[in-house]
């Protein structure tokens, strides 16, 4: 979220003051992200700010989850895997 990530922690007057010195990578920011054919995130909170910091509603924004799909482990591999780590850690 640059550059809003450097106002975070700020307020009142020092807020404004890194607000204007910061403006022009918020312009270059915002131009950037409305220029963009589409806009991708790895989560749906990330993909709204970045269509609300730009205003750019394309319906080819898209979430794209970068974690695979969930893989079914045995009971026995997993008491397979901590034995394992059990000898590793004794030696």
């Amino acid at each position: 979220q640059w550059p809003n990530i450097f106002l975070l922690k700020t307020k009142g007057n020092l807020r404004k003051i890194l607000k204007f010195f910061l403006s022009p990578y918020f312009i270059a920011a915002k131009y950037s992200l409305k220029q963009a054919d589409f806009l991708t995130s790895i989560t749906p909170t990330f993909l709204k700010w970045a269509e609300d910091f730009s205003r750019n509603y394309s319906s080819r924004n898209q979430t794209l989850y970068l974690v695979p799909e969930r893989k079914k482990v045995s009971q026995l591999s997993i008491n397979d895997s901590l034995i394992w780590w059990e000898k590793k850690n004794r030696d």
